[in-house]
């Protein structure tokens, strides 16, 4: 245990980390060394002892003297086995506290190195961008060679930018040249179609005024029917529908024609029967007649007027009739009566 202290001591007093660490270790393999062995001699002890306790009562004399020696024996291994397990202990955590110790500087180094190569570079990049080109181009040639090949690195540094800067600028004149050819091409294709829409224009127009044209004309040739059958054909529409439409369109008008010369007969008098009648009674009335007591010629009169109401109502319930059933019977036909 003495040689263990003073050992212990004297590695304490070592101030190089490394070698400490090396003489740490050393006395850790000799512990482990020792404690293999006085355990090999524990396990001798502790068998010869087992196998003298199964002879004792065969055991006299000398025999029992040796019995008690290896009792003796595996005891004293069996303390200076706890004993080197102890100070192996020891040594260890002495070992493991000043590894951590190790691994933290280490770490502490390896950051502070980091921080200043971090900032060399960041002083050596401003200084580069602060210098003009040629001051840049021995600043690079300064940097990464010797002085031997200093001026060679900057003649051949000069040429490189030199090329590159050719290099650049062909690329610049490419990249116009070619936003100039998209342009013109943009401009080409623009005015093409502006043209092809103008000439379809003119097409329109001048498609538009032939049918126009050719309606008129067949208006006056065949009639209006004709003309609204040619329209609708011009719209896409088959000429079967076209006809069906442009007939009945024809005989609502004719509805129309006929209700309106009915009206415009009834309001002047010429048109209905009772009303002639009743009129004539008026103008051929006698000396008598206008002698009448005038509440009698009032009551004629209204008389009159209702039949005359009566009978314009039942001409334009005839003529709605006629027109609902053509509306709901496509295929009937209107026909004039000469």
């Amino acid at each position: 245990q003495q040689e263990f202290s003073n050992r212990k001591e004297d590695i304490e007093l070592i101030r190089d980390p490394e070698d400490k660490q090396a003489a740490q270790k050393q006395l850790l393999d000799e512990l482990n060394r020792d404690i293999s062995a006085v355990t090999a001699n524990v396990n001798k002890s502790q068998r010869e002892v087992e196998e003298w306790a199964d002879a004792w009562p065969l055991i006299t004399g000398e025999r029992k003297a040796a019995s008690a020696a290896a009792t003796e024996e595996l005891a004293s291994d069996k303390a200076r086995l706890a004993a080197l397990k102890a100070q192996r202990d020891e040594i260890q955590q002495l070992t493991s506290v000043r590894a951590a110790e190790n691994e933290a500087i280490r770490q502490s180094n390896e950051a502070k190195d980091k921080s200043e190569s971090y900032l060399e570079n960041l002083r050596l990049e401003v200084e580069y961008l602060k210098a003009t080109k040629e001051e840049q181009i021995e600043l690079d040639a300064a940097r990464n060679t010797t002085v031997e090949d200093r001026g060679e690195a900057q003649r051949l540094l000069e040429e490189r930018d030199a090329i590159l800067a050719k290099a650049e600028a062909e690329k610049e004149l490419e990249r116009t040249q070619q936003q100039a050819r998209d342009a013109e091409t943009r401009a080409a294709e623009q005015a093409k179609q502006q043209a092809k829409q103008q000439i379809q224009k003119i097409e329109d127009l001048k498609k538009s005024e032939m049918e126009r044209l050719e309606l008129q004309r067949i208006e006056i040739e065949q009639g209006k029917e004709a003309a609204k059958v040619k329209e609708l054909m011009n719209q896409g529409l088959d000429e079967e529908s076209a006809r069906k439409i442009a007939a009945e369109e024809a005989a609502i008008e004719k509805l129309k024609e006929t209700q309106t010369k009915q009206l415009s007969t009834n309001s002047s008098g010429g048109g209905d029967s009772k009303l002639q009648a009743f009129e004539s009674r008026l103008l051929t009335r006698g000396p008598g007649d206008r002698r009448k007591d005038p509440s009698a010629l009032l009551e004629d009169l209204i008389s009159e007027t209702k039949a005359v109401k009566e009978a314009t109502e039942a001409t334009a319930s005839e003529v709605a009739e006629i027109k609902n059933n053509l509306l709901a019977n496509p295929q009937l036909q209107v026909v004039g009566v000469p």
